[in-house]
């Protein structure tokens, strides 16, 4: 109630008042929906200056996603009116990604050879010691920036590449 708006008050004051340059830009992330139709493919006919097939990326947002976009757009518009922003200026992409996206997924890890290339360690279920340790095993991020998800999953097939080794199984 009364306390709260009182808070608030003086939080935006305080906020307007301070000293120093205010952070005049925000960002967002989400996740995309997983989609058959965002895929990653050798090109039928471009290749690369060695011959060899060039990597196609097809990505297109859902409509879904797009809705999603706008809503965080708009609730962050009303946070920073809140907080007590003298402006605002920038928009959602209307008709898809913008700027920096972690496309993922090219790589899909799995059990079933058949809807996945690599196992649970990273290894690829077609040619047997070769192991794909990046972000194309990830269907999603899950959230902004996959690095440390990454990194995990690579000292774990890491780990099971030296055992795997140690066994004289590779």
């Amino acid at each position: 109630g009364k306390a709260r708006s009182k808070r608030s008050s003086s939080v935006r004051q305080e906020w307007r008042d301070k000293p120093g340059k205010q952070k005049e830009e925000g960002e967002g992330t989400k996740t995309s929906r997983t989609l058959a139709t965002n895929t990653g493919t050798l090109d039928p006919t471009l290749k690369d200056k060695w011959g060899r097939p060039a990597l196609r990326c097809t990505y297109m947002d859902h409509p879904d996603d797009l809705a999603t976009m706008k809503f965080f757009f708009d609730k962050t518009n009303e946070l920073m009116e809140a907080a007590g922003a003298l402006s605002q200026a920038g928009s959602y992409p209307e008709n898809g990604q913008e700027g920096n996206v972690h496309l993922l997924g090219t790589c899909r890890m799995g059990n079933d050879p058949t809807s996945s290339v690599i196992d649970k360690y990273h290894r690829s279920h077609d040619v047997p010691n070769l192991f794909i340790c990046d972000g194309s095993s990830l269907v999603t991020s899950g959230r902004g920036q996959p690095t440390m998800t990454i990194m995990a999953l690579a000292f774990r097939a890491a780990d099971h590449l030296i055992q795997s080794a140690r066994r004289g199984e590779i």
